[in-house]
């Protein structure tokens, strides 16, 4: 009897270490106009605290988070916490009249939440028509105090994330209001780039231009984001490999490759080696082209591009992909149910489909769309309304005071 008691005290001690490494973070945004210049033209853009790209997060597994967003801008505003679960918190997962209204200038709001059960590279970005070309930055989960990344090599270091975005030569807002107001098809982007900046192939590039300075023979974990509105991007190293070890914030099987191809709102964690003589190595971004389950069909959207299907408040695993019609007698066969990997975004092939299945465990509005913006802007986009469970813990918390009113 004994026993039990000395058990009960263990595991209240375990419950309470646990909590005790959690801490809370408190950050101040504060969108507002910045200029600043690139392709030799100067131009006032969104930020957040003046920065392009914005202020990067790191915190630890079950860390919690508020960001007190004052909007100092011209445009209404909100942000998402682009793969945060969100669990019972979806007054701050952000989308624009979904979860909550926009932050008018002049006003703020404070996002309150918690990142449990997650590790790995997220992001956030304005979720407020084309915004989130300037205003995004990155979010960096690492494990708690006292535990290692699972993977077989451990990084000596790791690098500053590694931002894959697109620039306009002109707002990017009234980008999208003249393609919604003639009908016509928006303007491309004038330059792709990394972490804000265009590459030094450009004309006219900044000496700014991204660089990273790493140690011959280390083993360095570079961590990928796609922040770009519109483009789907393969991305290779020069004279090395990169071994894949994790995707949206989940480990992977770890694999080795020479390329990536990662779609709008996609993270990609990898090891690389150094072990190339000393010298300069381009690291080139090219532009594509250049237990719920939910069948994604894209045969009937004509456009010849992959649309990355982005859920909010979920976590999904990805149990088949194929093209043509989906065939439910045929292509369920194909299910991977043992091993299948875990995504928050999903690439749909052209004329093709992909299936996915998720636990509907966490209450509330959560937002499925096309990840190009262009594309929600026309309208990919729906929401699944998963209603409270039994009890407390399985209900939609109460919507916070000071949630923006429309």
């Amino acid at each position: 009897m004994g026993s039990r008691g000395c058990s009960c005290w263990l595991l209240s001690l375990a419950l309470l270490c646990s909590l005790a490494a959690a801490k809370e973070q408190y950050h101040e945004f504060v969108i507002r106009e910045t200029t600043v210049k690139r392709l030799c033209k100067s131009q006032s853009i969104m930020t957040v605290n003046g920065q392009f790209p914005g202020p990067t997060l790191e915190i630890k597994e079950g860390d919690s988070l508020i960001i007190n967003l004052i909007n100092r801008g011209r445009d209404n505003v909100t942000l998402h916490w682009h793969g945060v679960r969100q669990m019972r918190t979806g007054w701050s997962d952000g989308p624009e009249y979904v979860t909550q209204c926009p932050v008018r200038p002049g006003q703020s709001y404070r996002y309150r939440f918690t990142v449990a059960a997650q590790e790995g590279t997220l992001w956030w970005h304005a979720h407020s028509s084309w915004l989130r070309a300037t205003v995004y930055g990155a979010l960096l989960i690492r494990p708690r105090d006292g535990t290692r990344y699972p993977f077989h090599v451990q990084p000596t270091r790791e690098l500053a994330p590694i931002l894959l975005g697109e620039w306009w030569d002109m707002n990017p807002v009234d980008v999208v209001r003249a393609a919604t107001r003639t009908g016509a098809a928006p303007n491309i982007s004038d330059a792709l780039t990394v972490n804000a900046q265009p590459g030094d192939l450009y004309s006219c590039s900044s000496h700014d231009t991204a660089f990273f300075p790493v140690t011959s023979g280390e083993t360095n974990l570079l961590r990928f984001i796609n922040a770009a509105l519109n483009t789907e991007l393969f991305v290779s190293l020069a004279g090395h490999n990169m071994t894949v070890v994790a995707a949206d914030a989940s480990y992977t099987k770890p694999y080795t490759t020479s390329l990536l191809l990662l779609a709008p709102g996609q993270t990609t964690d990898v090891l690389v080696t150094f072990d190339q003589p000393p010298g300069r190595y381009y690291l080139a971004a090219r532009a594509y082209a250049s237990a719920q389950g939910v069948v994604l069909q894209g045969t009937n959207i004509f456009a010849g591009e992959n649309h990355p299907i982005h859920l909010h408040g979920y976590d999904f695993y990805i149990l088949a992909e194929g093209l043509g019609n989906f065939d439910a007698g045929a292509d369920t066969g194909k299910f991977n149910v043992e091993d299948p990997p875990m995504r928050n975004t999903v690439g749909v092939p052209v004329n093709g489909w992909a299936v996915i299945r998720f636990v509907a465990d966490n209450p509330g509005v959560w937002l499925m769309h096309c990840h190009l913006d262009v594309h929600i802007t026309w309208g990919l986009a729906m929401a699944f309304l998963v209603d409270d469970g039994v009890g407390e813990l399985q209900s939609l918390e109460a919507p916070p005071p000071d949630l923006p009113l429309c």
